[in-house]
């Protein structure tokens, strides 16, 4: 007999490039008893269900085998990277057809009879329906099959997997807007389901953002093309919805905080855990950038005394908007610990405080580049410290 396993080849073949195939063998076999167990577990899935079990039981029992194996990570690196590349086929089909004139409308106006067929009650959904509007469709999932049978087989994990890759589905698509902001796979009370035509192309504003915009060849690197893509609109899409909430934020959260918070946001969203690693690591970078734009503007002669000259004037910009302690500005030093800090405490607001380490990072580099100052930096507020301990100290005679 035939096990639904067998359609799903594709996590072995996954499996057999990381471990190779005498290995993947052994864990493939696990998988299909392990497979066996859950359907015996669920001997009268219901037939509303059993599209949808089709894919849970086969991801679970796959996920377990190689847990058991290999370990957690690539568990969920295999079925994720697995799942996600089928709906990244499913989305480019998608794309294509949106070339067809009046397919988008279609789209849209067949979600409401599909929804209740597919996302309704007899398939294991409780749904919130909003009134039919010209042009859009709008639910919430209140609660969802693959939430429960993941959370009841011990893989509650798994679910934000089928979560992401309905943005991945939907979210590319020319002339179509596709917005989501919670999920239950993500603990959030509810998945929030919205799709409309879109009459005008918005432009992505991370695109335009002087200080973030380079992160997205980091990204692309990191995960590839059509990922990075699916990133960078949903951190866009984060952006924009941010300025929109908190359009009389000040300027400087607005332009630095508010993009942080956005990238990491749509980082973590894809690649749970790696976030706070990209934006570090790109920060750095970028600090290093500014740092060399930075030392080749201060070599012009007369610059280094200049700026000690304006010591006392820089040190007051520096500490504008920031609790400040311990402050000594003289010819030859201009020291102070910032001990709070107003781009964190926005992103505190947030509730992603860890975006700002991306700015420390560029921070503790671009400073280093001023001619005739050594600066050092050993903390910061961000990172967990109790300041962040500015030290410029006059190096005109070095």
């Amino acid at each position: 007999m035939e096990s639904i396993l067998d359609k799903k080849l594709v996590f072995r073949d996954k499996l057999a490039e990381k471990v190779g195939e005498n290995k993947a063998a052994v864990i493939w076999e696990d998988a299909r008893r392990r497979l066996a167990e859950i359907e015996k577990k669920y001997p009268s899935v219901p037939k509303g269900q059993q599209m949808h079990t089709s894919f849970i039981f086969p991801a679970a029992a796959t996920y377990f085998a190689i847990k058991e194996s290999e370990g957690e990570a690539l568990g969920y690196e295999v079925v994720s990277t697995c799942l996600w590349e089928k709906s990244r086929k499913m989305g480019d089909k998608l794309r294509s057809f949106s070339k067809v004139p009046g397919f988008n409308k279609f789209f849209v106006s067949m979600w409401n009879p599909i929804s209740h067929k597919m996302f309704g009650s007899e398939a294991g959904f409780e749904n919130v329906f909003y009134p039919k509007q010209k042009g859009s469709f709008k639910m919430d999932i209140v609660k969802c099959p693959y939430n429960d049978y993941f959370t009841e087989l011990g893989c509650p994990e798994l679910t934000k997997i089928f979560c992401i890759n309905d943005e991945c589905t939907y979210g590319n698509i020319p002339g179509l807007d596709f917005k989501r902001t919670k999920t239950l796979g993500k603990g959030g009370e509810k998945c929030d389901f919205y799709i409309s035509t879109s009459r005008k192309p918005v432009k992505n504003p991370m695109s335009s953002s002087v200080y973030y915009k380079g992160i997205r060849k980091d990204i692309e690197q990191r995960y590839g093309s059509e990922k990075a893509n699916t990133i960078w609109n949903y951190a866009g899409r984060y952006l924009l919805d941010l300025e929109k909430e908190y359009a009389d934020e000040e300027k400087q959260h607005r332009s630095f905080v508010f993009p942080a918070v956005a990238i990491y946001r749509a980082i973590d969203h894809y690649a749970p855990g790696e976030a706070l690693e990209v934006t570090r690591a790109y920060g750095t970078k970028m600090g290093l950038k500014l740092m060399k734009a930075l030392s080749t503007v201060t070599a012009v002669p007369g610059i280094p005394d200049l700026v000690w000259k304006k010591m006392p004037f820089i040190a007051k910009r520096m500490s504008d908007g920031y609790e400040i302690e311990n402050v000594i500005v003289d010819e030859h030093r201009c020291f102070m610990d910032v001990v709070g800090c107003h781009l964190y405490d926005c992103a505190k607001r947030l509730k992603t405080p860890e975006a700002v380490q991306m700015i420390c990072c560029m921070d503790k580099e671009y400073m280093t580049g001023i001619r005739g100052v050594d600066y050092k930096r050993t903390k910061s507020v961000a990172e967990g410290d109790d300041c962040c301990d500015y030290r410029l100290t006059d190096a005109r005679g070095k």
